[in-house]
Formats: C-alpha cells, sequence, structure tokens
C-alpha cells in the first residue's frame, strides 16, 4: 500500500496482526536459539555457544527492520 493512501480500519487490524505474527515468531526463535545456547554454555561448549550469540547478534536487527517495514 502505498504512503498516500489511507488504510481502513479493517486494513489497519489485518496489518498489526500480521505484524505481530511476525513479532512472535521472531521470539519463538530468538528463545530456541537462546536456549541452545545455554545449554551449550551448561555443557562446556563455550565457543559454540558464542557462535549461537554471534548468530543472534545478526540476525535481530535484519528482524527488527522486517518487522518495522510490516508496520
Amino acid at each position: 500500500m502505498a504512503p498516500e493512501q489511507i488504510m481502513t480500519p479493517e486494513e489497519r487490524i489485518h496489518r498489526l496482526n500480521h505484524a505481530n505474527k511476525n513479532c512472535r515468531q521472531m521470539l519463538g526463535a530468538v528463545d530456541r536459539k537462546l536456549a541452545e545456547a545455554l545449554r551449550c554454555l551448561e555443557d562446556g561448549r563455550h565457543e559454540e555457544c558464542e557462535a549461537l550469540l554471534g548468530q543472534l547478534k545478526q540476525a535481530l536487527p535484519e528482524a527488527i527492520k522486517v518487522i518495522e517495514h510490516d508496520d
């Protein structure tokens, strides 16, 4: 939808629901990745933990851009 177009309330609700679902999916993925990193840390696999946290550091800004685009 072009910025100059005005959304109906129904369109706005639909877009917000879509953004909400995207946020939930992203947070679920982050939660799983953090849990995996914690298991690595607890198991003494420090390098693997650092690698997983590095992946999150790279992925989160991109995920946030996608969410902001949906808004």
